[in-house]
């Protein structure tokens, strides 16, 4: 769909209910990606919202409203985790407000952010480098800990909107509960296979994080599900999370944010020293334990 026709400007007045004193003009095209295209739009005469961000999932022609690996299905989990958090952390500066759904076109409109995009991770200073970690994981921590105990309202929220798909991470989908254990089998063995290793050495330890994965317990919590550089924009100095397109209640940790070694997947093969990764850690963990108790204690936390 071309953003800049007017067909389409006029069909976003009436999304977000603008009225007719109000005139939205294209402004740019944020991101393009096999999968939404994310348009910024200005708006003249609004004083809340001066700019709207508009992401509209690509729907692919063997679609269905039942195709778990569809665009409704996309839009429906980051929707759903966006009127979450509204709900239940009021944002916090956690991720944008949404401000309309659109099912029929696959749109979401947002609250417009600004392009708080920063690339301190790739510069010279290590201090701001650190800084921006820190602040990145304590965003982390509060929406996780604002979520924790929450999964049966978010159940039902989300399962209000249509069908649902259970993933384990970002586009590794489960079906039930069951199948983590031999997933975690065949990639322990995958990577054994690789490097020469005894795949047989670690079953134990697999079984009890398949275990842990299934029931969370007290780390149950709405998590991004996507941790990566480029799903967060500086926004007043603090970190702002975007694109839960795979946020789903699930275990805590999986965002990665208790162990940072986990981000270097994301930044280019760029080191993260050990001490900045401990660091990482404990400022997780303070925020965690604001609405996670049980994270105090490091018997439960080192064991999650």
């Amino acid at each position: 769909m071309d953003h800049t026709t007017k067909a389409f400007a006029e069909q976003l007045k009436g999304l977000v209910s603008l009225g007719p004193e109000f005139r939205l003009q294209w402004k740019n095209e944020l991101t393009d990606s096999p999968y939404s295209v994310v348009s910024r739009f200005s708006v003249e005469g609004l004083g809340e919202h001066r700019s709207l961000v508009v992401k509209q999932y690509q729907v692919l022609s063997d679609d269905s409203p039942s195709d778990l690996s569809g665009a409704r299905i996309r839009l429906y989990d980051e929707y759903a985790a966006l009127k979450f958090i509204e709900e239940t952390c009021s944002t916090d500066g956690i991720g944008p407000r949404t401000i309309a759904l659109d099912r029929e076109q696959c749109l979401l409109v947002q609250e417009d952010l600004g392009d708080g995009v920063d690339q301190v991770l790739y510069g010279d200073d290590p201090d701001t480098a650190e800084a921006y970690l820190l602040s990145y994981v304590r965003t982390l921590g509060r929406l996780h800990a604002r979520t924790s105990g929450e999964a049966d309202a978010f159940r039902r929220l989300r399962e209000g909107l249509g069908p649902v798909r259970h993933e384990l991470l970002a586009g590794l989908e489960v079906e039930n509960p069951d199948q983590i254990e031999p997933m975690l089998i065949r990639w322990w063995s995958t990577i054994c296979e690789a490097f020469g290793g005894d795949a047989t050495v670690c079953g134990a330890d697999l079984a009890d994080v398949a275990d842990c994965v299934r029931s969370p317990g007290a780390y149950a919590c709405l998590t991004h599900g996507d941790v990566c550089n480029g799903n967060e924009l500086t926004v007043d100095g603090e970190i702002a999370l975007i694109d839960f397109e795979n946020a789903a209640f699930r275990h805590a940790l999986l965002d990665s944010a208790a162990d940072p070694s986990i981000f270097q997947f994301c930044y280019r093969g760029d080191q993260i020293p050990i001490s900045v990764q401990l660091r990482m850690r404990d400022a997780y963990r303070e925020a965690l334990v604001k609405g996670c108790p049980d994270a105090a204690d490091d018997a439960s936390f080192y064991g999650a």
